[in-house]
């Protein structure tokens, strides 16, 4: 009898995808759900592959032999930038000599909602102001030392900032609460009947990606990281980050999967021009702009031999695998922010980036990535990650023949509490 496996994704592309995958396999009974919630709840043996928002986990808790989730519940110690950083902070204070003490940028917690508060905030992140401080007696724009601005629970490139002096770190909140307040006063006004203007002459840029549609209105914890000033830049001098898919499996396994995805920013880099759209690489921030193409945005990270040696790609590859073991090692053990469960798998989006030396710098982790920025082009690679998902999650899960997964790269296995099945 076929495993039935229930799919109810909200993005188009993903979604075909993943039951493409299942529908191949005559032994999973793959239903395509409009009621997500109404199919998850005809099912006791099977699998839910549905967004987070949907997954029933108080019945996946009770049904942990014969129901298996696409999604971790508590997995915030990985995929939010402040707790994230915050574990791996934790985990070198216990393990000095960790690749991760060279492999992840400095970073810390920035609290700031009100920019009245502003110095305030700056003296609790001290080692960033004083070096911001001792730019201003630089002349030359390349050798200051410059910052990058996150939000904490963002991705795609929402509202990310560089700088390299506090008045324009200053004056960035400063326009941001300008625009956020000016937005209030609109919604308001609408409220009494009155067209509002929209966003007006909002800069380009200062709103985008998540940013744009009001979810980052009153963000208040972001993080400070240092910025990688030397990236490796091809095609043109433009920068790049990888894009890393990572399947992490029950409690635990975490495989890195090997077609990884090379993502350019549109311009060519320029370390001088902080507000240049060169140092964005996330192509969700591009694809507005009709000068966008997708061929030379995204491309196969292996195809980069065109233009760097397959021995230093290899190098890459392999730091890749060791960074990503040490950053779920740093949160595995952080029971309040990272409780994977034994009929649980998570695919995340991992970013990276390499530096003129081929030193590999871990930037974030991302949940429910988003597979669309892979474009047409290259859709093969994410059909062959979600038929190796399905061989390496849910096969042994259902007890099934196993089926091939060259792409895999097994890089941590841990038993972790309640491992056992």
């Amino acid at each position: 009898m076929a495993v039935p496996c229930v799919v109810g994704l909200s993005d188009p592309y993903t979604h075909s995808r993943v039951v493409k995958a299942l529908r191949a396999r005559p032994e999973y009974e793959c239903i395509d759900a409009e009621d997500a919630g109404k199919a998850a709840a005809k099912v006791k043996h099977g699998a839910l592959w549905l967004e987070y928002e949907d997954l029933p986990f108080d019945k996946l808790v009770h049904h942990m032999d014969t129901l298996l989730g696409n999604s971790y519940c508590i997995r915030k110690g990985l995929i939010r930038k402040s707790q994230m950083a915050y574990c791996i902070r934790k985990y070198l204070s216990k393990n000095p000599d960790s690749v991760l003490k060279t492999a992840v940028p400095e970073t810390y917690l920035f609290e700031l909602d009100d920019p009245y508060y502003f110095e305030e905030a700056m003296n609790e992140v001290f080692e960033v102001a004083q070096e911001l401080q001792e730019n201003e007696s630089i002349e030359d724009a390349h050798l200051t030392k410059k910052w990058i601005l996150k939000p904490s629970i963002t991705n795609k490139g929402a509202e990310v900032f560089v700088f390299d002096s506090l008045e324009q770190l200053r004056n960035m909140f400063e326009e941001r609460y300008e625009r956020l307040c000016a937005s209030d006063d609109e919604e308001e006004q609408g409220e009494d009947g009155d067209e509002g203007s929209g966003n007006g002459d909002v800069p380009v840029g200062a709103i985008s990606g998540a940013a744009a549609d009001g979810n980052l209105a009153h963000i208040r914890e972001w993080v400070m990281q240092r910025y990688v000033s030397n990236p490796l830049t091809l095609f043109g001098g433009r920068k790049f980050h990888i894009r890393t898919y990572v399947l992490s499996v029950a409690n635990i396994k975490v495989y890195v999967y090997r077609e990884m995805l090379a993502l350019f920013a549109a311009d060519a880099y320029d370390d001088t021009d902080l507000s240049s759209r060169c140092h964005i690489t996330n192509t969700c921030v591009q694809a507005d702009s009709p000068a966008f193409r997708e061929e030379d945005a995204v491309r196969r990270f292996w195809n980069l031999a065109e233009v760097v040696p397959q021995a230093a790609l290899e190098g890459v590859f392999e730091s890749i695998k060791t960074v990503t073991a040490e950053v779920f090692r740093s949160v595995c053990h952080e029971v309040t922010v990272f409780q994977p469960m034994r009929n649980l798998f998570e695919l995340y989006g991992l970013d990276y980036l390499v530096d003129s030396n081929y030193n590999v710098h871990f930037l974030e982790a991302n949940a429910f990535p988003d597979f669309r920025q892979t474009g047409e082009q290259l859709s093969s690679l994410i059909d062959n990650l979600f038929t190796q998902t399905i061989a390496v999650a849910l096969d042994p899960f259902f007890s099934l023949p196993p089926h091939p997964a060259p792409d895999m790269h097994l890089v941590l296995e841990l038993a972790l509490r309640g491992a056992a099945k």
